[in-house]
């Protein structure tokens, strides 16, 4: 039988076929298809039962038209030698474009042709198609009518066994066309809808005070649909999961990947580039840092600390600057030529002699005299950090061999304090200070958190933008599927990813690992992997894609906030 259901847009004509579709479910009420609740355990719908050619294209633009037909064949079993022989069928008879032109190459009748392919590709027992003609001239509409004589359909009403008005959500008739063109004695059937409608305005009109005084009394809602996130039901509750649907879905995620280059750079080459110029804009160890000297002293021990300078303690060269008043000194620090100034006054050798001797006798004169002052530049703490250390270094060695010259022993003058067992990690005091070692680790996780992150909560969000994934569902796809699939494309991405990462840090950059690699790379996957799972949390609850974009920068705010706090 052909039933054909007529009414004004927005009149409720989709949701009702969503839900003998098994999309949505009605709150009151109850539909069955074949004996059977769409969506439930007994009914092939969504599935093969069904063949839905909805408004909208809901197809993948970058696939050809023999791609797009087997993936949807592989969703409903067809075996594939049968889905090529139904291919060049469907070809034949819809007088579609060569096979390996691409859905976004096809013009809009041929793109409308292929979604109808699609719709019969598995010879369904139920067709549904929601506004076929829609958008498109007349010849082209005579043309696709033409393409399913086969089934009894040469015109949207008048050949129709039985038709049905809606409006407001309502079947005003339902009868056969010649049934309702004698009733209303009129000779189109626009007139016995308009009549139907005037009619309906006449009842509504004196039902309005009660349904007000109703409403009034009673804050259920009139609306006899759940609102549709609450309302999406199929057959995903048993969470069983089909071989053959997954196959289809593995192809059609691998076909995206190649006919979208953008997004095999963005997951795989962005964040090598990322990490590239981190490397290259962080120096990995600070060098030929300028100190400026105001020595006043003429006296040996002065021109001993300066020479322990010289020694570029720590792997960092430090170069020093002699000026000839401490004014001078301070000036090259104010004027950025200098990142400290150090001053000994013309009684430090005499001064800390004294001090060296007889501390206990030392007068304040003496006790100030023997400091070696600074006047720091403190604008960048990591190279203040540097020259403190690498000065109290030499300092440490300056007093070892003075107290080595008085006849003293150098360690009675060593700082007390000694590392007696290392728990985690290594004592290296000669390997220097390298800064991108100290920076790398945090720069991998931020990239391998936020990359994936993005890339997955966009996923869903793009498919359901152009209704393709509401599509997939009805012929078949369960959302676990759906899910795994696409979890499992992202995870074997997700290991090249950090394979080519870690290549670039250690290879390239030299950066020293302090551990099994094994490890760092398990850590740095798992982090990776918490990115792919919150991503396709927030693009599964989305509806567009600006809301999956706020809910990624709130999630990257709190994941930054976090680090922060750990350093």
């Amino acid at each position: 039988q052909i039933f054909t259901l007529l009414g004004a847009s927005g009149c409720g004509k989709t949701t009702l076929l969503r839900i003998i579709l098994g999309r949505l479910k009605p709150k009151k009420g109850s539909v069955q298809v074949f004996g059977a609740i769409p969506g439930g355990i007994h009914s092939n719908i969504p599935g093969s039962g069904v063949g839905f050619m909805p408004q909208e294209l809901a197809m993948f633009p970058s696939f050809t038209i023999e791609e797009t037909l087997y993936y949807f064949g592989l969703l409903h079993h067809i075996p594939k030698d049968e889905i090529v022989k139904r291919t060049n069928f469907m070809i034949e008879l819809l007088n579609l474009p060569p096979k390996n032109r691409k859905i976004e190459q096809c013009s809009g009748g041929q793109q409308r042709r292929a979604s109808i392919a699609l719709t019969l590709f598995h010879s369904p027992p139920l067709l549904i198609l929601d506004e076929p003609t829609v958008g498109v001239d007349p010849l082209l509409r005579l043309k696709i009518w033409q393409y399913l004589e086969h089934l009894c359909i040469n015109n949207q009403s008048r050949r129709a066994n039985n038709l049905a008005f809606m409006r407001f959500g309502r079947i005003l008739a339902q009868d056969t066309p010649d049934n309702l063109l004698n009733k209303y004695n009129t000779s189109i059937l626009e007139d016995v809808f308009l009549k139907l409608c005037q009619h309906d305005c006449g009842e509504i009109k004196q039902k309005h005070s009660v349904k007000k005084q109703d409403s009034s009394n009673n804050e259920e809602p009139t609306d006899i649909y759940e609102p549709e996130l609450k309302a999406i039901r199929s057959k995903f509750h048993n969470f069983t999961v089909d071989k053959i649907r997954l196959k289809a879905l593995f192809f059609k995620n691998i076909v995206n990947l190649k006919r979208n280059p953008l997004l095999f750079f963005f997951f795989l080459l962005l964040p090598t580039i990322q990490i590239i110029l981190f490397c290259i804009s962080v120096y990995k160890s600070p060098d030929n840092i300028e100190i400026a000297i105001f020595n006043n002293d003429t006296k040996s021990l002065s021109k001993r600390f300066m020479e322990m300078i010289d020694e570029k303690l720590l792997h960092v060269c430090i170069i020093v600057n002699h000026y000839d008043t401490l004014d001078n000194a301070l000036q090259s620090v104010i004027d950025g030529k200098s990142w400290v100034a150090v001053e000994m006054t013309d009684k430090f050798s005499a001064a800390y002699r004294r001090r060296a001797k007889n501390p206990s006798d030392l007068n304040e004169e003496d006790f100030n005299n023997s400091k070696i002052k600074l006047y720091p530049d403190q604008t960048d703490n990591f190279i203040h950090n540097v020259i403190e250390n690498s000065l109290m270094n030499s300092y440490q060695k300056f007093v070892e061999s003075v107290a080595n010259s008085f006849g003293y022993n150098p360690s009675t003058v060593r700082i007390p304090v000694v590392v007696q067992e290392i728990i985690h990690g290594e004592l290296n005091l000669e390997s220097g200070y390298i800064l991108l070692e100290n920076l790398i680790a945090g720069s991998l996780v931020a990239i391998i958190y936020t990359t994936p992150l993005l890339m997955s909560a966009m996923v869903l969000v793009m498919e359901r933008k152009d209704n393709i994934i509401e599509r997939t569902f009805v012929n078949g796809a369960t959302s676990i599927e759906v899910f795994l699939t696409h979890l499992i494309t992202l995870m074997f991405s997700l290991i090249l990813q950090v394979i080519i990462l870690l290549f670039v840090s250690v290879i390239v950059f030299d950066v020293e690992i302090l551990g099994p690699l094994t490890e760092v790379y398990l850590m740095l996957y798992l982090q990776g992997l918490t990115g792919i799972f919150i991503g396709l949390l927030i693009s599964a609850i989305s509806k567009n894609e600006i809301v999956a974009l706020v809910s990624f920068f709130l999630n990257l705010i709190i994941f930054l906030m976090n680090e922060i706090q750990c350093i």
